[in-house]
């Protein structure tokens, strides 16, 4: 318990202060996040049941879209919207204090730096996890309520457990990346990468399906791929046979993202604003390997859907060299505007 409470040290004023100003934005997500779980069933059984005189044939129409939620759990709200708000939710608290310069009057309150930390995350959490339980009692309801839906009641937790947990990993990643960005646009840019980038990378070269060609791999490949726990254009195999342990092992990612966050926080004493990244050492590592990484991906998977070598490793240096050259405009650009990098 009190290890818990070291961890998430919980200061009222500090809550309040996150969730006040915002909380007209939350209701606002809540509603567009519920779309397809709340408001478009309820709208169209109301419609139906007063317009056409008690008509309840659409309520097949509208409870197969959310059996269909839950088998592919693409196109729906829940997971657009989603995938959305994880970044939103993640990359604000931090830069909107950041980019104003208002975090260093902020810290310097008689509350601890993982005070600060803590309730910034835990207000969004909690925003996540509510929204998701809302969700999950309404379909639940929809059951009593409606005895001809469409869906099996069964697959309503595990599909609420399981993409409740991927919300919040993505979110604590794009949390832990804005702990050390030092603007919005980095920050933004950093979360869009980690998140969605491996799936581009791997899902439209080709990758996995020409160069890791077995079942290992490609189940390997899969559940490191958040939106594939999504079944955002692939499936994990792991998600669809064992959500509970899945779920429990992204927690786990979850809790220990958090706690790197926390320590980069109280780390970081010195608010260096305006820079690409807080820490110098991780910007000039990013600035140097990621072209290289980026050209090995891309010509790997050229490789792979023409089976050259050659062309594939062409295609590496080509693209490499262009990254850099990419990087080196966007620096140039960002000293032009103001903002230092060091590389």
């Amino acid at each position: 318990m009190n290890s818990l409470q070291n961890l998430f040290p919980l200061n009222r004023a500090l809550l309040w202060k996150e969730w006040m100003p915002f909380r007209g934005w939350y209701v606002a997500a809540f509603v567009l996040w519920s779309l397809s779980v709340i408001l478009y069933p309820l709208g169209l059984s109301i419609y139906h049941l007063f317009i056409w005189w008690g008509d309840r044939s659409i309520v097949y129409y509208w409870s197969q879209d959310l059996a269909q939620m839950m088998e592919h759990n693409e196109g729906s709200s829940v997971v657009l919207v989603g995938m959305l708000l994880t970044v939103v939710l993640g990359v604000l608290p931090l830069a909107s204090e950041r980019s104003p310069n208002t975090m260093p009057f902020l810290t310097a309150m008689p509350v601890s730096r993982r005070e600060v930390l803590a309730a910034k995350y835990l207000v969004n959490a909690a925003f996540l996890v509510g929204s998701m339980t809302v969700m999950f009692l309404m379909m639940v309801a929809y059951l009593l309520v409606f005895p001809d839906v469409q869906y099996q009641a069964w697959k309503i937790l595990p599909f609420f457990v399981l993409t409740t947990s991927v919300f919040l990993l993505m979110y604590t990643i794009t949390f832990f990346l804005a702990t050390v960005a030092g603007n919005l646009l980095s920050a933004i840019l950093l979360a869009v990468t980690a998140l969605y980038a491996p799936w581009v990378w791997f899902y439209n070269s080709g990758m996995s399906h020409d160069i890791f060609n077995g079942w290992w791999t490609d189940y390997a490949v899969q559940a490191v791929i958040l939106p594939c726990y999504n079944g955002f254009g692939c499936e994990s195999y792991t998600a669809v046979h064992a959500p509970y342990l899945s779920s429990l092992g992204l927690l786990a990612v979850t809790i220990a993202l958090y706690v790197w966050s926390v320590r980069l926080f109280e780390q970081n004493q010195m608010e260096h604003n305006g820079r690409l990244l807080m820490f110098t050492s991780l910007t000039r590592w990013l600035l140097r390997f990621a072209p290289v990484l980026i050209g090995l991906a891309a010509g790997v998977g050229i490789a792979g859907d023409s089976h050259s070598f050659l062309l594939g490793v062409l295609s590496f240096v080509g693209i490499m060299v262009g990254v850099y050259a990419g990087i080196g405009g966007l620096q140039r650009f960002l000293r032009r505007a103001g903002i230092r990098v060091k590389s």
